[in-house]
């Protein structure tokens, strides 16, 4: 299993998370290498929605219910370009676990490994995605779910 870092090229932040992300790897003894994936940059947005024939649903502002997958969709906060791009990190890397045909973990530059993660758990899983992650205290509303 390959696995990619998306990773803000030359923010202070994002670049940090990645080598404390690839420390904690090492660390839990995990018989990966995580790889950098520099993410994608706000002004290439318009672009690539255009030639990959994207458009952004999920609202820009406020919530709204969506009857066929019965979710719950609320804004996310930062600015719409910033929010598109990142998405669109995790759409090519995506694409690419397609294209390539082979498993793909895809972390954010600030995720931490706390156990060894067995990449063969994902592999023979019936599952197309999961997470990883532990929600708690990581996501809104964590004590709730």
């Amino acid at each position: 299993m390959k696995a990619y870092a998306i990773v803000i090229r030359e923010h202070e932040i994002s670049e940090g998370g990645y080598k404390k992300l690839c420390e904690s790897s090492e660390n839990v003894q995990n018989k990966f290498e995580i790889k950098r994936y520099d993410a994608i940059a706000p002004d290439l947005v318009p672009e690539l929605f255009r030639i990959f024939n994207l458009r952004w649903t999920w609202p820009d502002t406020g919530g709204r219910h969506d009857k066929e997958t019965n979710l719950k969709m609320h804004a996310y906060g930062g600015p719409p370009l910033r929010r598109y791009a990142c998405a669109l990190s995790h759409f090519l890397l995506w694409k690419k676990c397609i294209d390539t045909n082979e498993p793909i973990l895809v972390l954010e530059h600030d995720a931490i490994f706390i156990n060894r993660f067995d990449p063969q758990y994902v592999i023979d899983s019936d599952y197309q995605m999961i997470g990883i992650n532990d929600p708690r205290k990581a996501t809104r509303l964590d004590q709730k779910f």
